[in-house]
């Protein structure tokens, strides 16, 4: 018990400012910190198949400006839970849309490839960002992978927090994520999680990652609770789809999902390539028609067997 109190305490003096940047991921030599260079060359080539994939599922040919890493990975205040934040700069001009169209578009895209891709580098997660080569990024620091240079080196600072708002909006997230849980609210939990990404982001935007809304969200997510809501979201999910499958999809629906799945994975592996988004959505027609199951759930039920046999 004594152990679990000071994890605890521990925990809620986040963020910890190190005297060094992460040890997994950074070196100094005589010219500075240089990111690690077995790093360095996994996040280029994320970066390179991701702008495969935007070619070969949504017919988008885009060139990369750079490719930079920004957050807490970045800074003095790294934690085991900081994640890379990987940005893959663009110009949204060579697009034929609006700028706000293409990041609404590149938003949608990049959550779908982190959700069904897991990478981790030195047991740090990486998140896939797609930015305009115009945007201004609050970060207390940035790093071309691309250039292999700091664009902004961190600083050494004395942070200013509101302890006790941090500490007061920690607690109310927790007890109103503990709430839900117990009490199975989908529909509330969905627009807590919602709520949360958009709490943290209106504090990027306003006083980047030292903002109160950031350290929050953070500390949420180190001690467990982030986790622990999506959870709960993903169980009463896969409750409800055990009813609806017993109830209404028809016998063999389930073996066909894993039938199709494994053959799409088993492409992957022998072409080292993703199929053509026209073959897969014939695919998955075919098996709405088939079962006369709602392409929606057929696309969520391939995705999730595919989520399940790359994590192997």
């Amino acid at each position: 018990m004594e152990k679990h109190s000071q994890r605890k305490r521990w925990k809620m003096n986040y963020p910890l400012y190190r005297d060094n940047l992460c040890p997994k991921m950074w070196h100094m030599d005589e010219d500075g910190y240089k990111l690690d260079q077995e790093v360095r060359k996994m996040l280029l080539k994320v970066a390179t198949d991701f702008v495969k994939s935007l070619k070969q599922d949504h017919e988008l040919n885009i060139k990369i400006h750079d490719l930079v890493i920004i957050g807490s990975v970045a800074n003095y205040n790294w934690t085991d839970y900081s994640d890379i934040d990987l940005h893959i700069v663009v110009d949204f001009s060579d697009l034929e849309m609006t700028k706000d169209d293409a990041q609404t578009m590149f938003d949608a895209i990049k959550t779908s490839w982190n959700f069904k891709h897991d990478i981790k580098m030195k047991g740090h997660d990486v998140e896939l960002y797609v930015q305009d080569i115009e945007h201004e990024a609050v970060s207390t620091a940035e790093y071309s992978v691309l250039n292999d240079k700091w664009i902004k080196e961190p600083v050494k600072q004395k942070p200013n927090f509101n302890k006790k708002l941090i500490k007061r909006k920690y607690k109310e997230y927790k007890n109103q994520i503990n709430s839900l849980v117990k009490n199975k609210d989908e529909v509330k939990l969905k627009k807590l999680l919602e709520k949360l990404y958009k709490y943290r982001q209106a504090g990027l935007d306003k006083g980047g990652e030292l903002s109160e809304e950031n350290i929050v969200f953070k500390i949420l997510r180190a001690m467990g609770h982030l986790d622990k809501l999506k959870d709960g979201i993903n169980k009463i999910y896969d409750k409800k789809m055990s009813v609806k499958e017993i109830a209404i999809i028809p016998s063999g629906y389930k073996k066909e999902v894993l039938r199709v799945a494994n053959s799409i994975y088993n492409y992957e592996m022998r072409t080292q390539s993703q199929i053509e988004q026209a073959d897969l959505e014939n695919i998955l027609n075919l098996l709405s028609k088939r079962f006369n199951v709602n392409i929606d759930d057929v696309h969520h039920d391939i995705a999730r067997a595919l989520h399940n046999l790359r994590k192997k």
